[in-house]
């Protein structure tokens, strides 16, 4: 990550340097994101201020105060409300044949039994409960390495793009 014409990508490193490059890579991308992963804890100690890793400095038994956590209540409200609603597939046939409505019909019955079986409406509302705390949720799709689908909720914490 170099700046200016001397740039070495990794896959041209040396058999045995490539880990170095990488990891120098990594290291500017985390110096680079750190007030983005700065914001995320404090908006997570703001929800949970006893959490290990709060920055807020004291628990109410230290300050031997009785406090109502507003984020905490609003986010968990808003989270129980919203996403009470099932995440669904829709296949759109504007304009579309009988045959074209009768295919999409059935193809919203398979998504919906494939999301019931893969869990995705629990993993949605992780993501969406994530998303109320830090303006960010993600959920991950992939074929694992038997070519069978998957689906899980990933922190955005530990996205580094």
């Amino acid at each position: 990550m170099n700046n200016g014409n001397n740039i070495q990508y990794w896959w041209k490193s040396d058999e045995g340097a490539v880990h170095k490059q990488v990891f120098q890579y990594v290291d500017a991308v985390e110096r680079q994101q750190f007030t983005l992963m700065d914001r995320f804890e404090k908006l997570e100690s703001l929800y949970d201020p006893n959490a290990n890793n709060s920055q807020m400095g004291g628990s109410s038994e230290q300050l031997g105060l009785v406090t109502e956590n507003v984020v905490a209540s609003n986010v968990d409200t808003v989270t129980a409300v919203i996403s009470a609603t099932d995440v669904r597939a829709r296949f759109m046939t504007d304009d579309g044949d009988w045959s074209t409505q009768q295919t999409a019909r059935h193809l919203e019955w398979y998504a919906e039994a494939v999301g019931k079986k893969l869990e995705v409406p629990i993993k949605c509302q992780a993501a969406f409960k994530e998303a109320a705390k830090k303006g960010t949720g993600l959920v991950k799709v992939y074929a694992d390495q038997y070519g069978e689908i998957r689906v899980e909720h990933v922190r955005c914490d530990d996205v580094i793009v």
